[in-house]
């Protein structure tokens, strides 16, 4: 159980260490890429940790690379979709950074007929269980950012549609203070005109 536990750890560390090798590329120069190929992977616990080695080396290589591993994964995969080939395309999928990274694809690939979560629990399943869940949670924190983009364009429109209401508001205000400041300058011209002709009059001798 002991042993199961640390090759689970493993596989998990292998996984998220492939994520600061990308930023390795830069300052170091990248090993010859290996491919994935089922044909050479033996068997049991070995065949995990040799899954993990090629996508670490594959990780640190260069995108035109990783492109042609994808390229060949995905026509391995369509030609014949036994789990070697489809694990291949589902860790290609799963490259950081790539342009083709498709968590639905992705989970699509482990979940097709017959799902290679119906392998026996060996490190290799777990190797698939890592790649899914991290793929999910992927997909739930971009539909999280997702909803909480709706949302933040859901109360910007609500506050332009309030701002065009209230300066909508003010203009009729405006407009109403227009037409009162010109009735009382009409009155007060009419009460000048009343008070200069009362003058006239009172002057007349």
């Amino acid at each position: 159980m002991l042993e199961r536990q640390t090759i689970t750890a493993l596989l998990c560390c292998g996984l998220l260490s492939a994520c600061t090798l990308l930023a390795e590329r830069r300052t170091t120069i990248p090993p010859e890429p290996v491919q994935i190929q089922a044909s050479s992977l033996p068997g049991s616990e070995s065949e995990a940790l040799a899954w993990l080695t090629a996508y670490r080396v594959l990780a640190n290589a260069p995108l035109d690379e990783q492109r042609k591993e994808y390229l060949a994964a995905q026509a391995a995969a369509s030609k014949d979709g036994s789990d070697n080939n489809r694990l291949r395309l589902a860790l290609a999928l799963s490259l950081p950074g790539v342009p083709w990274r498709d968590d639905n694809k992705l989970i699509a690939t482990l979940e097709s007929p017959t799902s290679l979560f119906k392998l026996p629990d060996s490190p290799l399943h777990q190797l698939v269980f890592v790649l899914y869940k991290q793929a999910q949670e992927r997909q739930r924190l971009r539909d999280e950012q997702h909803k909480h983009e709706n949302e933040l364009l859901e109360e910007l429109k609500r506050l332009r549609d309030e701002q065009k209401r209230h300066e909508t508001e003010l203009l009729e205000a405006q407009h109403r203070n227009d037409e009162l400041q010109m009735k009382l300058d009409a009155l007060r011209r009419i009460d000048q005109d009343l008070k200069q002709r009362k003058h006239s009059l009172e002057s007349i001798p």
